[in-house]
């Protein structure tokens, strides 16, 4: 269905292509002609353009499906082997998020003095770009290949979050990898969207190509239309009238402590004046932060305990996938991977609209520790609350005798739940796929 779709668009593109040079008597190059019969493919146009050369062959394909969708404009020269700029991929990145509905200009703001181009300011107000400074954006500066995975992977967070299983990915230079980048260079690296630059090495320093910025961009849409909610307003899985726990657990104090701890933490910074003039870019979204802030998050109403069953998951997937598993150890495959529930936070905030998941998203926190000997296995912490928000925590492995603590707010509604997400997760990977307990 998904290559009958692009077939269709692309030949609706062709035909709308074809009568605007026949009504122009201008060819797709912008170029008088006295003959006007052939209809070219973007590739086919970057080759007869003047300086403008054809893409690589591997981008070939997604650079047409990236025309299709109208990520990349029609008539505009793109230098495809070219390093490109900060503000060139925002502009790529604004256009794909044009595709899933837009975001009203109204009222947004940056504070960046050396740029006023619309397609930043949209992406900084919706929290997916930021810059070298708190005023300066560096427009013309050449993206990095780590700045490309972290916007790419805010993009996903902000318009249609894609559930990962976490693999930990390994590169011969990720020392260089900066801090700040790693979890979405694992993310993007876990989604196939971004690869390294072989040998083994990521190199996050480099520049990052116009073409491939084209490519990438369009394998988030695959990625997010392969989720099947990219278009849906509304969630697929109905929540049951009821979602009874009834197994319970005992849990270490120290993660219930140091959850509050995380959760009080972020709560005390955002009734700061100086943390909301920073992160918000509108009026509402302010007293949005300043109202998740004013709550008392010290006593939660209600802890349940939630874990992933690896054996479970991998015989489910094995039994899915039948014969095609033969190539490949699906356990050892699930064994390698890292469960972290903190996606489960995005999908649900994103349910309840993109500026609600972006506020929500400036106040996650987290922490890391030496890994404690309570600790088994990669779990979370769902802490309900009253009023906006509950919290959840996920708490992983990240390294050898390391865990890390990822502290997210939730939003409390009727529209979607973790107990819904519970069960549509479960239903795709299995049953007994995930587990939920209530803490003693």
């Amino acid at each position: 269905m998904k290559k009958f779709i692009s077939i269709i668009l692309a030949l609706i593109f062709a035909m709308g292509l074809a009568v605007a040079a026949q009504a122009t008597g201008v060819s797709a190059l912008g170029e008088a002609e006295e003959n006007v019969d052939t209809i070219y493919t973007p590739a086919e146009i970057a080759e007869t353009a003047i300086a403008v050369p054809a893409p690589s062959k591997w981008a070939n394909e997604g650079i047409e499906t990236a025309q299709v969708l109208g990520i990349t404009e029609t008539g505009k020269p793109y230098l495809y082997h070219e390093a490109i700029t900060r503000e060139a991929f925002c502009e790529l990145i604004d256009n794909y998020v044009a595709i899933l509905g837009g975001v009203d200009m109204e009222k947004m703001r940056a504070p960046f003095e050396d740029t006023d181009n619309e397609a930043v300011i949209r992406l900084y107000a919706m929290g997916i770009i930021s810059g070298k400074s708190e005023t300066e954006f560096a427009p013309d500066a050449f993206l990095t290949r780590e700045e490309a995975a972290v916007i790419l992977c805010r993009a996903v967070n902000q318009t249609v979050p894609v559930p990962v299983t976490e693999m930990y990915f390994t590169f011969e230079d990720q020392d260089m990898i900066s801090d700040w980048a790693m979890d979405s260079v694992q993310v993007m690296c876990n989604m196939g969207i971004m690869n390294g630059v072989g040998n083994n090495l990521y190199d996050p320093q480099g520049t990052y190509t116009v073409e491939q910025a084209i490519v990438t961009i369009v394998r988030v849409y695959e990625a997010q239309e392969a989720s099947g909610i990219v278009f849906e307003e509304e969630p697929t899985i109905e929540e049951p009238e009821e979602f009874v726990v009834t197994k319970t657990i005992a849990v270490d104090d120290f993660y219930v402590n140091e959850a509050i701890s995380l959760v009080t933490e972020s709560a005390s910074l955002a009734v700061t004046k100086e943390f909301i003039a920073y992160y918000a870019p509108n009026a509402e979204m302010a007293e949005e932060i300043a109202a998740i802030g004013s709550m008392d998050y010290t006593k939660p109403k209600e802890i349940y305990y939630l874990r992933a069953d690896i054996d479970k998951i991998a015989d489910n997937i094995g039994k899915m996938m039948e014969n095609e598993t033969e190539s490949f150890d699906i356990r050892r495959l699930a064994e390698l991977h890292r469960v972290n529930f903190s996606s489960l936070a995005s999908l649900i905030n994103s349910s309840y609209g993109a500026q609600n998941l972006a506020a929500l998203t400036v106040l996650s926190n987290r922490e890391g520790y030496v890994r404690p000997k309570s600790f088994k296995e990669n779990f979370a912490l769902y802490l309900t609350y009253d009023g906006a928000c509950s919290v959840l925590v996920s708490f992983s492995e990240i390294g050898e005798g390391v865990i890390e603590a990822q502290m997210s707010f939730v939003r409390n509604g009727d529209k979607d739940s973790v107990f819904r997400r519970v069960v549509e997760i479960s239903e795709g990977l299995g049953e007994g796929s995930l587990e939920v307990f209530k803490v003693q």
